[in-house]
């Protein structure tokens, strides 16, 4: 079995306490242990296919188990890195969109007090209850909703949060404006949130991947999904105002790409009532699932964060950071590594621009 071992010395970008980052490696060593031995009875344990093919692929080979515990051990080193060890079991810490929940797995591993794991999807959800059985870690709260479902639960369970982390949500959230407000409801003054996501908008080299992706989701390789969404706005507009003419139908589905379903509706009135046809242009061929708004990979901008007006207006200071680079499992590679992670130390901003998943990072 690896033991985890970070040559935090050499890692840019990762959080400067040194013994909660000690605490992090065993945390890791022992889990991913835990995560081998499991990993042939997740359907037994009543997973379900989602999230056993998710788990197989982040988690099933000792190099993607490895990169993977090392990137979440990145985002806690940096959102608990002014509390000491002993102050862990006092705080509560949110994973908001914890998915399979293996970031929260690790937070309830190094003894923070109150682990909250929150999410939209039912399935996700259950999903990672019965990983936290499995692994015999303390079970904390499960919230299941959106944004002001988590608030709404927060309140009622007198729960306020020290941290706020998580990965690849930020890229998925429908309204970011509304994410930000009902979040920082459930944080406390001087709190923090250390948030990544590797849907790096200035990351060329999978650009196009993302491009490919957004293309495949609206159904515009040909291969007539129903699913797809420009044929599920299609159908929520005629749906909705079933007097619409075919071309209409699709003008309106064109227009409204990026939409969920209460927007769309709202699009179709408007046209009904003044014949403007009201046009939402994501940008970088972003798309959007119309029946909940999550984002397929929204690449944007930094500035969308860094720039918000309510996100500065709630917060005392917003900053992104490139992720460090740490693989021992490939060493012929090394080299390259250490290069990387030499240039991020001195270049911040053309880090950020190669880095494999930026972090936003707020405190309040």
């Amino acid at each position: 079995m690896p033991e985890y071992k970070f040559p935090f010395e050499d890692l840019p970008y990762f959080g400067c306490n040194v013994s909660l980052n000690k605490l992090l490696a065993v945390a890791c060593t022992n889990l991913e242990e835990s995560l081998r031995k499991i990993a042939p009875r997740l359907s037994d344990l009543g997973m379900s296919p989602y999230s056993q093919r998710y788990m197989d692929v982040v988690f099933g080979r000792p190099f993607r188990r490895h990169y993977n515990l090392t990137k979440y051990s990145h985002i806690l080193s940096h959102a608990l890195e002014s509390y000491h060890p002993a102050q862990l079991s006092e705080l509560t810490v949110v994973d908001y969109g914890g998915g399979h929940g293996v970031l929260s797995l690790i937070a309830r591993k190094i003894g923070v007090g109150t682990v909250v794991h929150s999410e939209i999807f039912p399935t996700s959800s259950q999903d990672a209850q019965i990983l936290v059985r499995a692994v015999g870690a303390k079970p904390g709260p499960f919230f299941l909703g959106d944004t002001h479902d988590f608030r709404r639960e927060m309140d009622a369970a007198k729960l306020k949060a020290d941290v706020i982390v998580n990965y690849d949500v930020l890229e998925h959230v429908y309204n970011l404006r509304q994410y930000f407000i009902d979040l920082h409801a459930a944080t406390k003054s001087g709190g923090r949130w250390f948030m990544g996501s590797g849907a790096n908008f200035y990351l060329e080299s999978e650009r196009q991947t993302f491009h490919n992706l957004h293309a495949q989701s609206e159904g515009e390789l040909g291969d007539g999904n129903p699913s797809a969404y420009a044929n599920v706005r299609a159908q929520i507009v005629r749906e909705y105002a079933p007097s619409l003419l075919p071309a209409e139908v699709r003008d309106l589905a064109i227009a409204t790409r990026g939409w969920r379903r209460e927007d769309i509706e709202r699009a179709v009135d408007i046209y009904l009532s003044s014949g403007h046809l009201v046009r939402y242009c994501p940008a970088e061929n972003n798309t959007a699932d119309p029946r909940n708004g999550n984002w397929a990979e929204h690449t944007v901008p930094f500035e969308v964060y860094t720039d918000s007006p309510v996100l500065n207006a709630l917060s005392k200071s917003i900053e992104m950071l490139p992720a460090p680079l740490w693989n021992p499992f490939i060493m012929d590679d090394a080299e390259g590594m250490a290069h990387w992670n030499k240039v991020a130390k001195g270049d911040r901003e053309n880090a950020l621009r190669l880095s494999p998943y930026y972090c936003l990072d707020v405190r309040f």
